[in-house]
């Protein structure tokens, strides 16, 4: 089993993986710094996100206060979007981890749900399938 996340689910699947045998985890845009300080110092333009939205967010998942996100141990692909605002929180978790890290090029967040509209989305569903096909050995 692979265990997937896009954006807050992300951050719910860093949450859940070490409750679960899994083999890996892909994660796409994932939310990780609950503080939300790269979130909100992100100067870029998202058409998609807002930082407003992180902070209601969290407030509304964590009403008792902050919850760490730890570091996945399994193996671990991350899919971010060169124009976006969870951009920083991806990469830095990529390299913490040493997880394999791919940046969509001209996307925006949650590029991936246009693959049927949009070549780069699919490529990136293409390039994320073969990531988590590569987590598997080959007979």
């Amino acid at each position: 089993v692979v265990l997937g996340g896009d954006s807050a689910g992300g951050c719910l699947a860093l949450l859940a993986v070490g409750q679960m045998n899994v083999a890996g985890l892909a994660l796409v845009s994932p939310m990780v710094d609950l503080t939300l300080s790269a979130a909100q110092s992100w100067t870029g333009k998202d058409i998609l996100i807002r930082a407003a939205w992180g902070r209601m967010g969290v407030a509304a998942a964590f009403p008792d206060g902050l919850c760490e996100v730890p570091d996945p141990t399994v193996q671990t692909v991350v899919h971010v979007a060169d124009e976006e605002r969870l951009r920083a929180e991806g990469e830095a978790l990529a390299s913490r981890v040493g997880a394999e890290l791919v940046v969509i090029e001209g996307g925006w967040h949650d590029v991936h749900l246009q693959a049927g509209l949009v070549r780069m989305a699919a490529k990136a569903v293409d390039q994320l399938g073969a990531s988590i096909a590569s987590f598997f050995p080959q007979p």
